[in-house]
């Protein structure tokens, strides 16, 4: 465009400048015209971004949407207000552990210290110490506990305590004089003796004052902060809504929190950060240890709320919870605590701390002594105290074999362990699930022992022993979700129970969980008939139920994830079902290559549906279900690569196809083959004999199912199952050294 300039000669009107540049343009130092793409990066397939900043250049705000912009500056000032309290807590912890360690050096009261202290109700500890014969209520838990429990350490019949209270209860009931106080005859020699002398008591207690009093008073200051920074990141309203998820993800399945005593906690907490003269007997520092682990769970299995206010609400109380599994049980609050933690840990996806923390969580409450009935018999005069230490034990026995199970390492806890007398919950309402795994972890061991023989280097093809096993748990199925009905694609077709009898009933998410265990009990016995090096009829018997087995929990899931919130919030649960299924999957696809008459089995009539087609369509759907999740958690996007590299495997053209016809020159050279195996096998050596066969054929002719990152382990696959599996692609010889061996 060209104008005459007031001499009368014309010039190129300069084009108007971009308000910015893409990042390609500005390298180059060239003209864009501000487009996305612009026409330079369009023409040249280029990547074309802007990366600007828009308010470091003059371009017009543009309008925006009010909701959206309200939102966005919501999430950021909330983001910021994260950061900046999480730098005055650090900073105050500072100053605070200089103070304290200064006024313990000078061994001077500070009277602002004094004050600060007085703001927060004593410790449970510190209320033990005061007044050890008074009775403590244990608000949290879903029973009240009493001091006795909480202060008398326990010793077992081999302990020389044990022996020695024996012998002074005997000696005090032989010199009780006639007609005077008796001894009660169910004292119990397995709690310590309460005949201690005061001097020795109060000697040790002054002892431990003098070494504790500096940690005492730092957790104390710990405790202030949290309860300081509580309402700057979560409101009271949300608050309540997710102690109510809470609820509807744990409390169901292990009732071992009262939901109306914890929101009772959390109010107080509000209303003590508002009026800090105000009553706060209600809290003190077990309390609201127990009140941020459960914010905590509530927000990690929460997939819409913010992670980042979950895993700073868990920092801020994560060195008071080390000190607690550190320290002395003095409280059924520590156990309590204990667990809480590992089932955190469990929901943000690392399974191998959640079972370590169970572990110490069962020792704690071993030393108090809650692993015995006649303990429980003792202490426990109220009903409702038994029901709810009855749910802790029994919950941390369940967790610990559902933890051990999904990461393949021993269980922490035998079944001598806890007394299997104590009696499960039976008056709770949310106890039916607990009851029925409890019946659940009695039969598992039993389940586990063909898996393992077959990862020891035996062969297994009992069909019958599969039939006897599959019948049991069709049994503990039917009496564990009688009356209830399931989420399922087609109830008439769901494996061992029949479509509720009244239909209008809605479905249950726990009896659907219930369900899903059982699928993952048939899983785990027909496991060990591809895992074995035999190719034999009976394991060819067994590829239709096992496609049954897929199939089935693969839909349910995808059911679960697309018509309800429940997969969302539960998904480390329901990710360990996924987890094996597509083991079993893998197996059953591994087994079929492997076998030279594949086109038999592929073509067989007994089949639900052609092999290939159904591979390729569970293959997809459980892509699609962990690619979903795969950017919330670490294990779907493990188990997705996993799923993407069968699917390249799946489009190759001669994947299932039937092998080619074995000539004279190859029966002629199959000896000197089978010599040569055992160079190329070599990740078979180390496990044994057992896995040859037709597997070693299937393992020489293709890199099947080969993974670039050798760490890519599942968490909830990292067990016996994929130890065996993970045998099945090491690092094979290139297909063309393969061949050079084969002429």
């Amino acid at each position: 465009m060209e104008q005459q300039n007031p001499a009368g000669t014309c010039r190129k009107r300069r084009l108007r400048y971009v308000w910015r540049a893409c990042d390609v343009c500005r390298r180059r130092k060239g003209r864009c015209d501000g487009r996305k793409p612009c026409d330079f990066c369009r023409s040249r397939a280029l990547d074309c971004r802007y990366t600007v900043d828009p308010d470091s250049t003059n371009e017009p705000s543009q309008p925006e949407d009010p909701a959206a912009s309200y939102s966005a500056h919501a999430l950021s000032k909330g983001e910021s207000i994260s950061r900046v309290v999480l730098a005055l807590q650090a900073q105050l912890d500072s100053l605070v552990t200089h103070m304290e360690l200064s006024n313990e050096l000078h061994t001077s009261p500070n009277p602002a210290l004094e004050g600060l202290s007085s703001a927060l109700p004593p410790s449970r500890d510190a209320q033990i110490n005061a007044n050890p014969t008074s009775t403590l209520n244990a608000p949290t838990a879903a029973v009240a506990n009493t001091s006795k429990p909480s202060t008398r350490r326990f010793y077992g019949p081999t302990s020389p305590d044990y022996s020695l209270n024996a012998a002074a209860i005997k000696l005090r009931m032989a010199q009780a004089p006639p007609g005077g106080p008796t001894i009660p005859e169910e004292t119990n020699p397995s709690l310590e003796d309460d005949q201690i002398d005061d001097d020795d008591e109060r000697n040790l207690v002054q002892d431990e004052v003098h070494g504790s009093g500096v940690q005492e008073r730092l957790a104390k200051t710990r405790l202030r902060q949290c309860l300081a920074q509580l309402p700057w990141l979560i409101a009271r309203n949300d608050a309540l809504r997710l102690l109510n998820v809470y609820h509807n993800v744990i409390g169901r399945l292990h009732p071992i929190l009262d939901p109306k005593r914890l929101v009772e906690q959390a109010e107080a907490c509000y209303v003590f950060h508002s009026k800090p003269t105000s009553d706060a007997s209600i809290l003190h520092e077990d309390t609201i240890l127990i009140l941020y682990l459960a914010l905590s769970i509530a927000l990690a299995a929460e997939p819409a709320s913010q992670s980042h206010i979950g895993k700073t609400l868990y920092k801020g109380v994560e060195h008071l919870i080390k000190l607690k599994l550190a320290s002395e049980v003095s409280s059924l609050d520590h156990v309590l605590i204990a667990l809480l933690a590992s089932i955190y840990h469990f929901f943000t996806g690392d399974t191998r701390l959640a079972w370590r923390v169970c572990g110490i969580s069962g020792r704690m409450a071993m030393e108090l002594g809650l692993h015995r009935r006649d303990v429980h018999c003792h202490l426990l005069r109220d009903e409702k105290q038994r029901t709810g230490i009855s749910a802790l034990i029994w919950s941390i026995v369940i967790l610990d074999r559902q933890w051990s199970a999904a990461t393949g390492l021993p269980q922490n806890f035998q079944e001598s362990d806890f007394d299997q007398s104590i009696e499960p919950p039976v008056s709770h309402l949310d106890a039916w699930y607990l009851r029925a795994m409890i019946s659940y972890t009695f039969m598992s061991p039993k389940f586990e022992v063909p898996i393992y023989r077959v990862a020891a280097g035996a062969t297994y093809e009992q069909d019958d022993a599969f039939e006897l096993l599959n019948f049991q748990i069709d049994q503990w199925l039917k009496k564990a979700i009688d009356g209830y009905g399931i989420y399922h694609p087609s109830p008439e077709t769901a494996v061992g129970v029949k479509p509720t009898a009244d239909p209008s009933k809605p479905p249950s998410p726990v009896a659907t969980l219930l369900y899903l265990r059982a699928n993952a009990f048939r899983s785990i016995i027909l496991r060990p008939f591809f895992l074995s090096g035999s190719h034999s009829n009976v394991s060819v018997k067994m590829i239709k139920p096992s496609m049954k087995i897929i199939s089935d929990t693969i839909g349910v899931l995808s059911l679960l994830n697309s018509s309800t919130d429940v997969y969302k919030t539960q998904h480390p649960f329901f990710q360990h079902f996924l987890s094996s299924s597509c083991a079993l999957l893998f197996l059953v696809v591994a087994y079929v290559r492997a076998d030279r008459n594949r086109a038999v089995i592929m073509q067989s009539a007994d089949l639900l549906e052609p092999f290939p087609g159904f591979v390729k369509r569970e293959v997809e759907r459980a892509l699609a279900l962990t690619t979903a999740y795969s950017t919330l958690s670490q294990n779907s996007s493990r188990l997705a690569k996993r799923l993407r590299h069968l699917e390249e495997q799946l489009a190759r053209p001669d994947f299932l196809q039937p092998p080619p016809i074995e000539t004279a020159p190859d029966r002629i050279l199959q000896p000197q083959q089978h010599q040569q195996r055992p160079q190329i096998q070599r990740g078979l050596g180390e496990k044994g004999d057992a896995v040859s066969g037709a597997i070693g054929v299937f393992l020489d002719q293709a890199d099947f199912l080969q993974v670039a990152d050798n760490t890519m382990g599942d968490e909830t696959m990292n067990g016996m199952w994929w130890n065996d599996i993970d045998m099945l692609w090491p690092d094979w010889p290139s297909n063309e050294v393969v061949a050079s061996q084969c002429v």
